[in-house]
């Protein structure tokens, strides 16, 4: 027995999300987290940004964003909310303010990025 009363709705959940990863096939799920990372890749190369990451070496599951010299990650993050409602995380540590990062590992869909991409692209024109 546990000594307290088990997260069984973590257990729940992990069980339902274990279920959909063997109905959609291993092979499948890294194929997918790729499309996505090429495809975050190439909206920020639309928008004129800079990977963090050169882009062979960039991550399937997350997109670091360099932040242009004279804005903020924490002042573009509060516009995209404000105006879009849509929200990217900020770098950690010494890059908060020099990073926007973009996640798409999990139930992310092309048409997630999308929307965080054009509201990226909206909030940079107006900056």
């Amino acid at each position: 027995m546990t000594p307290t009363t088990p997260p069984l709705h973590l257990l729940f959940a992990l069980d339902a999300a274990l279920d959909l990863m063997i109905e959609e096939g291993v092979g499948s799920i890294w194929t997918r987290h790729h499309a996505l990372g090429e495809y975050a890749r190439g909206r920020v190369h639309e928008l004129g940004l800079e990977l963090l990451a050169e882009w062979g070496y960039a991550s399937d599951s997350l997109t670091a964003i360099c932040v242009p010299n004279r804005l903020s990650a924490r002042a573009i993050i509060d516009a995209m909310v404000a105006n879009h409602r849509v929200m990217l995380q900020a770098g950690q540590g010494a890059m908060t303010e020099q990073v926007l990062r973009v996640g798409h590992m999990g139930w992310v869909t092309e048409a997630d990025l999308v929307e965080a991409f054009d509201a990226l692209g909206a909030t940079l024109e107006r900056r």
